[in-house]
């Protein structure tokens, strides 16, 4: 019956924005503020005809039906932690049952949004406690990263490369060293060393 009902809440939303749309006046984001919907919901449902977004709603039910067994257990996690981004929820899933159909994230993700609506359980509002740091002094502080990335060659061929960069992180003065193969604490030395003497000394900090 949820379903149902979900599904004519679509079809009335759709109708919605084909006559809000007619108006030239109203933009994308004015539409999907009174109707309560996201701005590239409204841009896609304008782009679809009658007979195309039944389509598109029945390939989404479908999709619906494929994860509907997992329901409960997408509810549990969210009842215990709401926060939980629909990526960890897909991670989870996959841990728990090895057989789970193999979908999109995307459609996960839809899912997920769907028992969110079906249960009223809203998404939290995210707040960064964050506030400005003081300075550092010229030299005082040095990250320091490293890891791997894929290159392309000139011949268009890829190969896969291995960096350790040193940064300032008053300056933002950068030194970058490749190793020959894989980094570990002996490898990394040179490009460390070398990246001080560019410096011309040693900060008194390093962080990851």
């Amino acid at each position: 019956m949820k379903t149902q009902i979900h599904d004519l809440r679509k079809v009335r939303m759709w109708y919605e924005v084909k006559e809000l749309s007619s108006n030239p006046g109203n933009s994308d984001s004015k539409i999907a503020k009174k109707l309560g919907i996201d701005r590239r919901t409204v841009s896609r449902y304008k782009k679809m005809s009658e007979e195309e977004f039944h389509e598109f709603s029945m390939k989404q039910r479908v999709y619906e039906l494929v994860l509907s067994p997992y329901y409960p257990d997408v509810l549990s996690l969210l009842s215990i932690d709401n926060g939980l981004p629909a990526a960890v929820i897909e991670d989870r899933l996959k841990e728990k049952y090895p057989d789970l159909p193999k979908v999109n994230s995307k459609t996960v993700y839809n899912f997920v949004q769907h028992v969110r609506r079906q249960e009223k359980i809203p998404v939290p509002e995210k707040i960064r406690q964050t506030e400005a740091l003081e300075e550092f002094a010229y030299g005082s502080q040095a990250q320091v990263d490293f890891g791997t990335a894929q290159m392309r060659r000139l011949d268009g061929s890829r190969r896969r490369v291995y960096f350790f960069a040193l940064v300032l992180s008053r300056s933002r003065y950068k030194y970058v060293f490749f190793p020959n193969n894989s980094l570990h604490r002996e490898n990394s030395r040179p490009g460390s060393r070398a990246g001080l003497q560019v410096y011309r000394g040693y900060p008194r900090e390093a962080s990851l």
